[in-house]
C-alpha cells in the first residue's frame, strides 16, 4: 500500500508546545474577569497576529500603551516575559515526530510568530534538527491562514499540495491549508494525530 503522503507542515504553538498568554498575566491581573477582559479587549489575537506578520513590538507596544495607559505594565510585559506565555514540549508530539521521520516521512515547521521571538520560542523544543526547513511568518511577513505562507512552505518542500498533510490547532488555519489542496488534521492531542497518521500509512 503506497503512502497517502510524503510530508507534513506542522504548526507549533498548541502542537508541539503551548502557547498560553493566561499563563503569565494570572500572575499580573489577579482578577479573572479583568485578566479575560485585558485579553479579550486589550492584546487581543488581533493586535499580536501584527507581530506574526512582522510588526516589531517596539512599535506595537507602545501604541497600545497609549491607548490604555492604565495597563502599561501589563502590555509591556507581552514583551518583556514573552517566553512566560510559553510551555515546554510536549513528549508524546516529540515522540510522533520522531517515529514519522523514522518511517522515512518528511517534516516542515510552519508557524505563526514574531521574527524577533524566534529563539525564546525554538528553545524549548528538543529535536529542531528533524524539520527539513522551519518558516517563520514574522520572517516572512506572511502568516497563516494566507494561501501564500503555504504554498512558501510547499515551495522549500518541492512537493504538490496534495501529498503533504497540515497539522494546526486552529480551524480557520487548516481551512486555510485545505483551501490550496493540502490534506489537514486540526490538532486535538498527539494520540488523535497518531491514529490519523496510520489511517494515512505515514
Amino acid at each position: 500500500m503506497s503512502r497517502a503522503i510524503d510530508a507534513i507542515i506542522f504548526d507549533y504553538g498548541n502542537v508541539f508546545v503551548g502557547w498560553k498568554p493566561e499563563r503569565l498575566y494570572q500572575e499580573l491581573i489577579s482578577d479573572l474577569r479583568e485578566r479575560a477582559f485585558f485579553l479579550r479587549e486589550i492584546c487581543t489575537p488581533a493586535w499580536h497576529h501584527q507581530h506574526d506578520q512582522g510588526a516589531p513590538m517596539a512599535q506595537t507596544v507602545p501604541r497600545l500603551q497609549a491607548q490604555f495607559p492604565a495597563y502599561a505594565r501589563e502590555i509591556a510585559a507581552w514583551d518583556e516575559r514573552f517566553g512566560d506565555m510559553l510551555t515546554p514540549a510536549d513528549p508524546e508530539m516529540v515522540q510522533v515526530l520522531v517515529a514519522y521521520i523514522a518511517r522515512g516521512g518528511r517534516a516542515v515547521l510552519l508557524s505563526n510568530m514574531p521574527a524577533e521571538k524566534k529563539d525564546v520560542c525554538l528553545s524549548l523544543f528538543p529535536r529542531l534538527d528533524l524539520f527539513e526547513t522551519i518558516v517563520v511568518s514574522g520572517e516572512e511577513k506572511l502568516a497563516k491562514p494566507d494561501a501564500a505562507i503555504f504554498r512558501l512552505a510547499l515551495q522549500r518542500l518541492g512537493l504538490p499540495a496534495e501529498r503533504v498533510l497540515f497539522v494546526d490547532d486552529l480551524a480557520s488555519n487548516v481551512a486555510g491549508a485545505r483551501q490550496i489542496g493540502l490534506l489537514g488534521h486540526q490538532f486535538r492531542s498527539a494520540l488523535a494525530l497518531a491514529a490519523d497518521l496510520k489511517k494515512l500509512d505515514a
